[in-house]
């Protein structure tokens, strides 16, 4: 039998050339690392090609019908060209080529001016285009309290400007331990695609796809993993002070920021498990949002969000009229002020009256910037007070500013974290803390000096030596 042999025709005739993967491929582990690995090669050779346009779902190629693919496999049936345009030729050739290399014979080349057909009807072709555009459902975790036969506490749920949230499904009292967290994988500091691949082939297969529908804002990485990575990755360490390693998570990944926030992270790194506690009540229906830039100014904190996400932030607090914003940031840059008197050693022995009135100022600012609301900022300077008090001697003051310390932390971290443990010893032990007379006893008291019989006013006066 003769071979068919392509005919060149000179007026167009609508004819296509196109491949397809035949048979399709599945949402299987293997399948989606074989199919992240196909794109990963072709971006490659095609990041700067301005007919090759990153869409948040899926490539859009700008010529003839413009064709697309997936950023999911399993949606793909095949790419395509009608009229035989030479540019568009050459595309398709070129995605075959890469399509035989990662799917061997499951990659079908065909071209209706040869006398070859698709293998797939047109009508299930474009019912999986027209799936391109929006990704798979993800089924929404549950929080850990449904674990112990209760409602959830929140869900993942589509929020306006094409993005996913944690949405509270109930009103969440204040320190409440809404997520305990296991990361998905862990990196250092500097990581390639291959240490990424490296830790995705040691997941079962549910984690791994996790792990792929987590949102990617930097389609123009080296990888889908990469992107993905970087859009998610969080540092470790309480409060995240670890930069060393980077922690991906399914649940809190989905977790978005908000320059007002109304939950803290924290990283256990003796149990290797991240929480997420509310720092206020939140109401049913609310958003539960992160940051991580507490102290910055609406100017800091955009350019800073801008480079992270490669967009502007629209939380609540970003959104507010201009006034408003000027009043956030003015409370702001004075906090920072006073966060630098506060840390001056010499201050603190020198003239610990005016290091104690610093720490109540910024706290009157925390309280008035965040409302009802116990953060790690808090913590901070509750302690800062512990430090200035116990260093000149005053026991009294310092189990009080201990004890405060200890509740903040409580609520934002947790009775099992490792600094909530320390305050609490602290508060009850001040005098066996190493500050302990560092600058003196000018101000030495005994812990039976806390008269707690005094009226509210009375009593925060004598504690702040006001």
């Amino acid at each position: 039998m003769a071979a068919m042999m392509r005919v060149e025709i000179p007026i167009d005739l609508g004819l296509v050339m196109g491949f397809e993967l035949v048979p399709p491929l599945t949402t299987r582990e293997e399948d989606k690392f074989r199919w992240q690995e196909f794109l990963s090669d072709f971006k490659q050779m095609h990041l700067r090609d301005p007919r090759v346009e990153w869409k948040d779902n899926y490539i859009l190629f700008k010529f003839g019908e413009r064709p697309m693919l997936p950023y999911e496999g399993h949606k793909f049936l095949r790419f395509s060209s009608e009229g035989h345009e030479a540019i568009a030729d050459k595309y398709v050739q070129n995605l075959h080529w890469f399509a035989k290399r990662h799917f061997g014979d499951r990659a079908r080349f065909w071209d209706e001016m040869a006398g070859q057909s698709a293998h797939y009807p047109m009508d299930k072709v474009r019912k999986s285009w027209k799936s391109y555009k929006k990704p798979d459902e993800v089924e929404a975790p549950v929080s850990p309290s449904s674990a112990l036969n209760e409602e959830p506490l929140y869900e993942i749920k589509e929020l306006p400007g094409n993005r996913k949230g944690l949405v509270a499904l109930t009103d969440i009292p204040q320190g409440t331990r809404l997520v305990d967290e296991k990361p998905l994988i862990t990196l250092p500091g500097e990581f390639g695609d291959d240490e990424i691949v490296k830790q995705l082939r040691k997941l079962p297969k549910e984690k791994t796809i996790q792990f792929l529908h987590l949102p990617n804002r930097f389609p123009r990485e080296s990888s889908v993993f990469s992107g993905i990575v970087k859009t998610n990755v969080l540092p470790g360490g309480e409060e995240g002070a670890d930069t060393s390693i980077g922690l991906v998570y399914h649940t809190i990944s989905h977790i978005n920021n908000g320059c007002r926030p109304n939950c803290q992270r924290n990283y256990n790194n003796k149990k290797r498990h991240e929480y997420i506690h509310a720092i206020r009540d939140i109401a049913a229906g609310e958003e539960i949002v992160l940051s991580d830039k507490t102290e910055s100014t609406y100017a800091e904190r955009r350019s800073y969000l801008k480079k992270k996400f490669g967009s502007d932030c629209t939380c609540a607090l970003c959104s507010l009229p201009a006034a408003d914003r000027r009043d956030s940031d003015r409370r702001r840059e004075r906090m920072q002020e006073l966060d630098a008197l506060i840390n001056t050693p010499a201050l603190i022995k020198l003239s610990p009256e005016n290091s104690l009135a610093s720490c109540r100022e910024y706290l009157t600012l925390l309280d008035a910037e965040f409302p009802a609301s116990a953060t790690a900022l808090h913590v901070r300077l509750y302690f800062q007070a512990f430090q200035i008090c116990i260093g000149h001697g005053d026991v009294a003051r310092a189990s009080v500013f201990g004890e405060r310390a200890y509740e903040a932390n409580r609520l934002c971290k947790g009775e099992d974290s490792p600094s909530t443990k320390s305050n609490k010893f602290y508060s009850q032990h001040p005098a066996e803390h190493f500050n302990y007379q560092k600058c003196g006893q000018r101000w030495k008291t005994s812990m039976d000096m806390v008269d707690k019989s005094l009226e509210p006013e009375k009593f925060e006066k004598w504690l702040w030596r006001a």
